[in-house]
C-alpha cells in the first residue's frame, strides 16, 4: 500500500519550476532520487535518522531547525522559517543567500535548476 500512495503522490507532484509547467514525470522523479543519492545522501537520510545532517523526510511544512537532536547553526535557528517549496528552491539554489551564516556545506544547484527541481519533487514524495 505504501508504494501505491507513493505512486499517487509522485503522479500528483507539481513540477516546481513554475505553475505553467507539466507535472513531474516518473523519469523526473527517478532522476530526483538519483540526484539525491549522489548529492545529498552523504549527509541526509530519509529514514528519520540524523546523519551528518538532519533527516529530510517530511521536510515540506516543517519549521526550520526543528529536527529533534540536531544541533543547528545559530543562523538557521535565528531564521525561524518554514520549509516551503519556494524556500527549498532558494535554499537549494544557494543556501547562504537564504540564510547567511548557515553551516551547511553545500554550494547549491546554481546552474542546474532542473536538478534542484527534481530533488524537491523527490523530497515532496517523502512528505506525508
Amino acid at each position: 500500500m505504501t508504494r501505491l500512495l507513493l505512486a499517487i503522490t509522485l503522479a500528483a507532484a507539481p513540477y516546481l519550476a513554475g505553475a505553467d509547467t507539466p507535472p513531474l514525470s516518473a523519469g523526473d522523479l527517478a532522476a530526483g532520487a538519483a540526484i539525491f543519492e549522489r548529492r545529498c545522501s552523504q549527509c541526509h537520510g530519509l529514514d528519520g535518522v540524523n546523519y551528518k545532517g538532519p533527516y529530510l523526510n517530511g521536510i515540506l511544512g516543517r519549521e526550520s531547525a526543528s529536527v529533534p537532536g540536531w544541533d543547528y547553526s545559530p543562523a538557521l535557528r535565528a531564521w525561524q522559517g518554514v520549509w516551503t517549496e519556494d524556500n527549498l528552491r532558494l535554499w537549494l539554489t544557494k543556501p547562504q543567500d537564504l540564510v547567511p551564516g548557515t553551516a551547511m556545506n553545500f554550494g547549491g544547484f546554481r546552474t542546474r535548476t532542473e536538478d534542484r527541481d527534481r530533488v524537491i519533487g523527490f523530497l515532496m514524495a517523502h512528505t506525508p
